[in-house]
């Protein structure tokens, strides 16, 4: 159970699906990202952490609410169609 386990991939495309759906009065990020992962929430939180530090999304007042960066969506484009 480490932070390593959750890619910054991961999180961009949790991120992505998440606004794509546009589902925001259901399940946070940090759920999304727990149920997918089996990831404990506190480690789930860290690696969304990781993935605002290295730029990949970014927040307002709740990391609940992150959308994606020019650099999230450059990680995630050629995943997106393949």
């Amino acid at each position: 159970m480490a932070r390593k386990d959750i890619s910054d991939l991961h999180i961009c495309a949790v991120v992505f699906l998440r606004a794509l759906v546009r589902n925001f009065s259901g399940p946070t990020l940090l759920e999304l990202l727990h149920e997918s992962t089996g990831q404990p929430e506190k480690v789930c939180l860290r690696a969304i952490e990781r993935a605002a530090e290295h730029n990949m999304i970014e927040y307002g007042h709740s990391i609940a609410g992150s959308w994606l960066t020019e650099k999230g969506y450059a990680l995630l484009r050629p995943h997106l169609f393949t």
